[in-house]
């Protein structure tokens, strides 16, 4: 009987043992940055889980990001680009990405804030934007497209504003959305945001939602929850709703 429970008794602590390592491993380290090559180099490091933007960095190439990443800036911190540049880049093992309370400023140079790496493979994908500020973009502040093979996109955007350049000749901004998603299904759940395009000649959504073969169609939509926020200056070209600023999908704020 002895034998016996020291049997069991080894075998719980070998099973808690496996599971606090393997929670371990899940969780990851955080690591507070100060400068671009910090960030870069916590970007690309699979152990690190969580990055705690500490001050102001300007980006003048892409930060790729190559796995599960939760990205977080103490209060008033800024990217700033100085490039033609995606400013994140998520490449094709990544799933999840969080980021939070940063604002990014496209400095009327930067292509896009966030963008997807080409070839992704076909795989679910969910991002999540809390507090976050956009502006100055000349292409979208998120950009979910390319030749990416998303097969699920699960995107959150919480408590973001989001503004492109103020240029009514069309000249600068060329994104046909703030956000866009090109995916065989996004769930889309957008609460207490705006999106303002700053202009109404730009023939731009605040959102559009892609299938996987480029085309603007109701059958990407999955669920869709979109409360207490606004979309501002969005033109009425084409099938771009003009008051509920989201393509192809006639779905209005509330």
């Amino acid at each position: 009987m002895k034998y016996r429970k020291n049997l069991v008794l080894a075998l719980s602590t070998c099973v808690l043992l496996a599971f606090s390592a393997v929670n371990g491993q899940a969780e990851g380290k955080t690591l507070e940055v100060r400068n671009f090559e910090e960030l870069q180099n916590a970007a690309a490091d699979e152990n690190i889980s969580k990055i705690m933007l500490m001050q102001d960095i300007e980006v003048d190439k892409s930060i790729i990001i190559n796995a599960a990443k939760n990205i977080e800036g103490a209060e008033g911190v800024s990217l700033k680009a100085k490039g033609k540049i995606a400013m994140i880049r998520l490449e094709k093992n990544v799933d999840h990405f969080d980021i939070s309370n940063i604002q990014f400023d496209g400095n009327e140079i930067s292509s896009e804030g966030i963008g997807i790496g080409r070839n992704s493979y076909r795989k679910d994908m969910d991002i999540k934007i809390e507090d976050c500020k956009f502006k100055k973009f000349e292409g979208s502040a998120l950009r979910l497209s390319y030749d990416s093979k998303i097969n699920k996109a699960d995107i959150d955007i919480l408590n973001s504003q989001f503004k492109s350049i103020n240029d009514n000749n069309n000249t600068k901004n060329r994104s046909s959305a703030i956000v866009e998603v090109r995916a065989i299904r996004t769930d889309l759940n957008v609460e207490n945001s705006v999106f303002d395009n700053n202009t109404s000649s730009m023939g731009s959504a605040g959102i559009r939602v892609l299938n996987d073969d480029d085309k603007t169609e109701k059958d990407s939509l999955g669920n869709i929850n979109i409360t207490g926020s606004e979309f501002k200056n969005s033109s009425t070209k084409d099938e771009v709703s003009g008051n509920g600023g989201i393509l192809y999908s006639n779905i209005h704020s509330t």
